[in-house]
This record gives C-alpha cells, structure tokens and sequence, in this order.
C-alpha cells in the first residue's frame, strides 16, 4: 500500500494512500439514457440512491434520485436544492465528488463518485465483529484524511457540515477516506446573517442526535467546532468501537458526562488518545480546529510511520 504526497485544488499538501480514483470526466453522459442502474443500493422518503454505469465512458458512479413533489415542506426542499449548490462549490480529494444533476420533470437525478468500500459505519462493524482492533497507523491515516476535509471545507469554503458520523465518511478500496452527504450543511455566512436578522438557524438541531455536539444538541450557538466534536466521537468509535460520554436528561437540556480515554499500550499511543480527548471536550472553545489538527496528526504520522520529513 503506497503512500504519498499530492495537493488539492487549493495547491496545499497532503498525505494521501492512492489517487488512481481522483478521476474528473466530462464525458460521462448528459441524459438518464446515457446511463444504466446496475442495483438499488438505497430507498429513502424522496427517492433512491443507485450504482449505475455511464454508457459513454463506462465508469461508475452513484445516482441519487429526489422526487421533489414528495418533499413535504419548503424547508426540506431548498436544503436538497442547497446541497447542490455546495456540492458544485467543493473540489478535494477527500471529499466525495460531485459530477452533475440532471432534471427531469420534478425529480432530481444527481451524480457523486461511486464509493466501492463503503462507509466507516460498515468499517467499525466489520472490525467490531470479529474482535479486531483498527491499526494504529491505520487510525491515524484516516484522522489525517478527515482533518484534510474538514479544513477545506471550514478554512477555504466556510461551510459547517452538521451530520458528521461514521456512515457519512466513505471509504474506496485503495483506503482513500471522502465526508459525503451535504444535505444539512451551511455557510458561515448564513449563519451569521441569521444570528443579524434574530433568526434561529444557528441554533437548528439538525444531523444525527448520538453524533451531535453538546452545543448543538442543547439548541445553543454553535460553529465549526461543532464539526471537530462529531469528528472526535467517530475517531472514538474507531478505536474502541463505542462512544465516550453518558447523556442525562436535564430538565430541557442534556447533559453529557464525559469519559476519558486511557492509554493503552496494547494499541493506541497516548498522543492519539490526547488528540481524540481534545475534539470530543465538552466546551468547544477547548477543542482544537480542524486545520490545528491536520498539522499535528500530519506531522506525528510522518514522524512514526513515514520515518522521513521529507516524503
């Protein structure tokens, strides 16, 4: 397994397994007919998601349907619309490429890169399973690959993801790590506006409750570092297949009892444990940012796996 140096569209470095996935065609099809399903790998409320073939170029993608008439609020509706306009925005190879939509009618046809491995969710379980620790160097690699996402999207694109967790984090054969599914994510920018204007969007619990931040989940502002704690919690369950706090009901509120996770020699370096510790603190202003802790886990993982500074 091979790893290397390349950079993003940004023009900054990173550590990446392989690239031979990161392709960009524009020769994949413009209608439904230049394409075929090859199977139905999901059905939800407004639609299905679906491997299909392009009859052009023979690769393979995933195609998600939205029937927009079964959408039952405006609200729901301008957030499909939404991720498509954030999708068109974001270009990195950690993040899971958007190619087209097309429109047919009131259904939306909208075509992302094909992940052939799966989620982390499906990771976890299959490790879990069989009893068998994640490597470490393995756990670093992915934390790498996620903080490079992170970054982007918080530094260049000032967008918050909001539903961060295992099942949202893909992962193709060469062990290339991709955050997917933007469909309750936002700008920076609206946020703000809503907090100028008296709105609540700040405040919106939105994204998966077991994942979500304290911050969040109590209906408190929240930022990017809302991210950073739904990260930590999945890098949790990587290494010890569980997540690290108690909730207890309070009144209107919950409240999060922390569980600190302690070195283990056996497995995992007390220098991954700190950092995990830190994204999952209880007061978000004591966690990291995502770009803080690319270039910590950056640097530890070439100190200890790469064994030179200048690869």
């Amino acid at each position: 397994m091979s790893v290397r140096t390349i950079k993003d569209s940004e023009g900054k470095e990173f550590i990446i397994f392989n690239e031979s996935e990161l392709y960009d065609d524009n020769e994949m099809g413009n209608n439904l007919e230049d394409f075929e399903i090859l199977q139905i790998l999901g059905k939800g409320s407004y639609g299905f998601v679906a491997k299909v073939r392009s009859l052009k170029n023979k690769k393979i993608y995933a195609m998600k349907q939205i029937d927009l008439n079964q959408i039952g609020t405006e609200k729901e509706k301008q957030l499909c619309i939404g991720e498509i306009s954030l999708l068109k925005d974001l270009n990195h190879p950690n993040i899971n490429k958007f190619y087209k939509t097309i429109e047919v009618g009131n259904c939306l046809y909208t075509f992302m890169e094909f992940m052939d491995n799966g989620d982390i969710s499906g990771f976890i379980n299959a490790h879990k399973k069989f009893k068998k620790p994640v490597k470490e160097e393995e756990v670093w690699n992915i934390i790498l690959q996620c903080m490079n996402a992170l970054d982007y999207i918080h530094n260049k694109k000032k967008i918050i993801h909001r539903d961060i967790k295992p099942a949202n984090l893909f992962m193709t054969n060469d062990k290339i790590i991709k955050l997917g599914d933007f469909g309750v994510s936002a700008k920076m920018e609206s946020l703000k506006t809503s907090i100028r204007t008296g709105n609540t969007f700040n405040n919106t619990v939105v994204g998966t409750p077991f994942y979500m931040s304290p911050e969040m989940i109590n209906n408190e502002e929240y930022g990017q570092k809302s991210d950073i704690f739904s990260m930590g919690l999945t890098f949790h369950e990587i290494c010890f297949f569980s997540l690290p706090y108690k909730s207890i009901p309070m009144n209107d509120k919950i409240t999060f009892m922390k569980i600190e996770v302690k070195e283990n020699k056996n497995y995992y370096s007390k220098q991954l444990l700190n950092i995990i510790n830190n994204m999952t603190d209880l007061n978000p202003e004591k966690r990291m940012s995502a770009a803080q802790i690319r270039e910590l886990v950056r640097k530890e993982y070439i100190k200890t796996f790469l064994k030179t500074s200048n690869r």
